[in-house]
Order: C-alpha cells, then sequence, then structure tokens
C-alpha cells in the first residue's frame, strides 16, 4: 500500500481511498473552534471571513476519500468545541 503525506492544497481534484485530515490553527483558531457551530448543526450563524475560508480548505480535504475519512482533533479542543450528543450521533468517534 502507498502511503502519500500531501497538504490540501495539492491533492484538489484527486480522490483517495482513505484521508487522515489533521486539524490545524488558521488566523483565529483551530478548525475545531472555527466550525463548531457547523459541526452541532448550528447553520444560521454567519461565519468570520477565516472561518468561510477554512471550511472551503477543509471541504477539499475532507471529501477526497470515497470509503474513510479521519479526522484528528486534540482531545481537550474536541472536549470544549466538538463533544455534543449532536457529534457522536453522526461520527464514531475514537480516543487514541
Amino acid at each position: 500500500m502507498d502511503i502519500e503525506v500531501a497538504t490540501v492544497h495539492s491533492v484538489k481534484g484527486e480522490t483517495h481511498i482513505a484521508t487522515l485530515y489533521m486539524e490545524t490553527f488558521y488566523h483565529t483558531g483551530t478548525e475545531s473552534k472555527l466550525f463548531s457551530e457547523r459541526f452541532n448543526g448550528i447553520m444560521n450563524n454567519p461565519l468570520n471571513s477565516y472561518a468561510q475560508d477554512a471550511i472551503k480548505v477543509a471541504y477539499v480535504g475532507m471529501s477526497r476519500p470515497r470509503y474513510l475519512l479521519y479526522y484528528v482533533v486534540r482531545k481537550d479542543h474536541f472536549i470544549e468545541y466538538l463533544d455534543s450528543h449532536y457529534v457522536r450521533d453522526v461520527w464514531d468517534i475514537r480516543n487514541i
């Protein structure tokens, strides 16, 4: 099995069997902070321009895999921003 390590921008237009998307810090916060409302089903609050740019990049990265997406988030960020029954109902959460 070949494993490729690449940036999101370098894989635009490609598909993969599986993708590991690792949380990063973008201007005002991490993806888990910037997207916390979206991940928890709150869609009516407007996103700031940094969050809008970050969500576009995340979409490219998270839409590459055909079968498996791992989204890696620091445990304390998950607890603070994402841990809710809504997220747990949609995502298969693994504590690694």
